[in-house]
C-alpha cells in the first residue's frame, strides 16, 4: 500500500452519510486500524497523526478497542489552529 492509497480511499468516502457520529467513528476506527496493521506488516511500524480537543473523542474510543499492536504505532498530535497569544483558548506552545 502506498502512502497516498489510504488518503484517496478516505476522500472517496467524503460524501458518504452516516446515521450518527458514533457510527462514523466506529467505521473510521476500523478502517484506520486496518491501514495501521497493513503499515506494521509492511514496515514493522506505523504512524498516526491525530487532532486534539474534543472533536475526535468518539473516534479514540473506538480506536482503543481495535485489535492492534499499539506498541508499534507512533501517535502524534497535530494542531491546525492558530490563535493569538491573547485569546481565551490559545494553541498549545
Amino acid at each position: 500500500m502506498t502512502h497516498s492509497e489510504p488518503a484517496a480511499r478516505y476522500r472517496a468516502q467524503m460524501a458518504r452519510r452516516y446515521a450518527d457520529l458514533d457510527k462514523l467513528s466506529q467505521e473510521l476506527a476500523e478502517q484506520i486500524a486496518k491501514d495501521l496493521a497493513a503499515a506494521i506488516a509492511a514496515r514493522g511500524l506505523a504512524s498516526l497523526v491525530v487532532s486534539g480537543g474534543r472533536t475526535p473523542i468518539k473516534l479514540f474510543e473506538w480506536l482503543r478497542v481495535q485489535s492492534l499492536d499499539w506498541t508499534r504505532v507512533c501517535v502524534a498530535l497535530a494542531d491546525e489552529r492558530w490563535s493569538g497569544a491573547r485569546t481565551a483558548r490559545p494553541s498549545p506552545r
